[in-house]
């Protein structure tokens, strides 16, 4: 079952994979949360995979963080969870890479927290 995101109270996207960031991730990286449609023993790399392409790709020019203002809400099999203020980074169904974020935020520093994250987790099992 694919990951819904919604943005007042419509869905604005269905993805595959999903990596949480927010603005408190800059101090505290723990809040970060990492979403697979197909949780695996390989998702983790699949998030350092994602992470990594989402900072390469904005410091390129290539990814541009498309701004939503209030709330947005990530949903899994019926568990949902709000992002009040960060961002998230998305790849869809189709495999497109996407971000999406509140306007007003550092999105470089956010996507660095979310890369450094998912690259400690990756290190940690090697």
């Amino acid at each position: 079952m694919p990951l819904t995101v919604r943005h007042d109270g419509r869905c604005i996207m269905q993805c595959a994979t999903l990596i949480a960031v927010p603005a408190i991730a800059l101090t505290e990286a723990g809040h970060i949360r990492c979403l697979s449609r197909d949780q695996t023993g390989q998702s983790k790399h699949e998030f350092h995979a994602l992470g990594q392409m989402a900072l390469y790709q904005f410091d390129d020019g290539d990814l541009r963080c498309e701004q939503v203002a209030g709330r947005l809400t990530v949903c899994a099999d019926g568990d949902c969870f709000d992002l009040a203020d960060g961002l998230l980074i998305v790849r869809t169904l189709d495999g497109a890479l996407s971000v999406v974020g509140h306007p007003d935020r550092p999105v470089r520093k956010l996507l660095e927290a979310a890369h450094r994250f998912c690259t400690r987790w990756v290190r940690l099992d090697l």
